[in-house]
């Protein structure tokens, strides 16, 4: 009798330590999960003018967001445009944020910023504690072109006479390409077309 006793003590502490061996196996598993976080970057022209601002959606849906650090690096030079630390539920726990658009403001004239080829660069982590709890790392980098210069317009065509009801035509040559360019005439505009002439 004694010795069925002991033996089912002995099945008790195996099966509790079995137990406690899963659930730090789970709890494990979930704070060690390996998805990086998600960032889109809403950039459709690469081209920064005076000032513009960006806007980043960050997201990681399981362990949340840990860090976001956006850069640009130009000529050599790296200017922080952001950085910001998001908070943790707890020791154990995992990020209270887990999605987040974030606005980033360049203004090259402010930050002394000259122009020419830019490297925008985002690193953003979450609260994986993966990497010695430093947790998963997505990188991106964006080339983008810094122009503050004001485009210049030259008219090469000297007469512009339209009678009512009529039609007229301007040549002109503008000193860099854009993105769009036209003529207003009151608060009508119609756009430019390039192809017809040299330059």
């Amino acid at each position: 009798m004694k010795e069925k006793k002991k033996n089912y003590k002995w099945w008790l502490i195996i099966f509790a330590v079995i137990i406690v061996a899963i659930s730090v196996m789970g709890f494990l598993l979930i704070r060690l999960e390996g998805g990086k976080p998600a960032v889109n970057l809403d950039l459709p022209n690469a081209s920064i003018g005076t000032a513009r601002e960006l806007m980043i959606s960050l997201a990681d849906k399981k362990s949340g967001l840990r860090k976001v650090w956006v850069s640009l690096l130009k000529d050599g030079k790296e200017i922080t445009l952001l950085e910001k630390n998001y908070p943790s539920t707890g020791i154990f726990g995992s990020g209270k944020i887990h999605e987040e658009p974030v606005k980033v403001r360049i203004d090259p004239a402010g930050q002394g910023i000259s122009d020419g080829e830019a490297v925008l660069r985002i690193v953003v982590s979450d609260y994986s504690w993966r990497r010695w709890w430093h947790g998963n790392k997505t990188k991106k980098k964006k080339t983008v072109t810094i122009d503050t210069q004001i485009p210049e317009i030259e008219v090469l065509s000297r007469v512009h006479n339209i009678t009512q009801g009529g039609s007229g035509v301007v040549i002109y040559k503008i000193s860099e390409p854009c993105p769009g360019n036209g003529i207003y005439v009151g608060d009508n505009f119609f756009p430019g077309y390039s192809g017809y002439f040299k330059d």
